[in-house]
């Protein structure tokens, strides 16, 4: 049995938040050595510049693949699949891609078209389902 083009980009998106939690930990380590990142991380400063901005592009990635992968599995569950699902679902695979390198980059605009294009990926989803 082979996996749905919507569920393959749905483990796509599923990379990018992944990926880049274990790039910010690596880079932790890189940085303050093993001993502080082991510990609970109570004495830590906020980070800021690209740092600040990598954490919260991290944030924004979880937080929209909650609905893109929910509405991924309901058009799945209900046997929808065409064009439009699985453009979508590229599209939104792109733009989660194009969020995340603006965003720590500090790429307002291109940034902000990138979340709403993302967003419109899954009314389009939603969309198909109706």
């Amino acid at each position: 049995m082979t996996m749905s083009f919507e569920l393959q980009m749905l483990l796509c998106a599923v990379l990018i938040p992944l990926l880049m939690v274990t790039a910010q930990g690596t880079l932790l380590v890189f940085g303050l050595g093993m001993a502080p990142v082991l510990g609970n991380r109570e004495q830590f400063v906020p980070p800021q510049g690209w740092r600040g901005r990598w954490v919260r592009a991290h944030a924004n990635q979880l937080e929209n693949l909650l609905p893109f992968g929910l509405a991924v599995l309901a058009a799945h569950a209900a046997g929808v699949s065409n064009e439009a699902t699985r453009v979508a679902c590229a599209v939104f695979v792109g733009a989660r891609l194009l969020h995340a390198v603006s965003y720590v980059a500090g790429i307002l605009y291109v940034r902000t078209a990138a979340f709403y294009a993302g967003l419109a990926c899954i009314y389009v989803l939603i969309v198909q389902m109706l």
